[in-house]
């Protein structure tokens, strides 16, 4: 389902299951969107996610399923915001969050583009995580090898498109 009535807004949800029917369970996402007319373009959205093969107690968090790459996430309700600014045909901001809404931990990214050439994009921005330890998205101290979420991180790169 999706619509627009100024602000456009969406609703999917989907009934997985295997071969085993502990594992079977419901995922649904609703959200909405808004465009405003600033720069060429400003588009902000806010989505609410839910997981029903994620875990409803922060206890029984299961660090294997991310540390093999299983899971990206373990809880089962999630908020997301999400914001793009198009200053011009070149240059891009942008923002995106998300909050595990179980122990209210989450990861921040904002981040520029710049569009050089035609096949040509560099990006450099700033990822960062917060809660406390042993949240879902803060697994151990820093010091600890198996936190897969580095407090913050800058990054940059240079991408080629052909």
């Amino acid at each position: 389902l999706k619509g627009d009535l100024g602000v456009g807004w969406w609703c999917e949800t989907a009934y997985r299951s295997s071969s085993s029917a502990w594992n079977a369970h419901i995922q649904s996402m609703v959200g909405m969107d808004y465009s405003w007319p600033l720069f060429q373009s400003f588009y902000t959205a806010l989505q609410f996610y839910y997981d029903g093969s994620g875990v409803s107690d922060r206890s029984l968090y299961n660090r294997a399923l991310q540390l093999t790459g299983q899971r990206s996430t373990l809880g089962q309700h999630y908020g997301m915001f999400q914001t793009q600014i198009q200053i011009d045909n070149q240059w891009t901001v942008s923002g995106f969050g998300l909050l595990s809404l179980l122990d209210r931990s989450g990861m921040g990214a904002l981040y520029l583009s710049c569009y050089l050439e035609p096949s040509w994009q560099f990006d450099g921005g700033y990822v960062a995580t917060f809660g406390d330890t042993g949240d879902e998205f803060v697994l151990g101290s820093s010091d600890d090898p198996t936190n897969l979420f580095a407090e913050s991180t800058l990054f940059v790169w240079l991408r080629y498109y052909w």
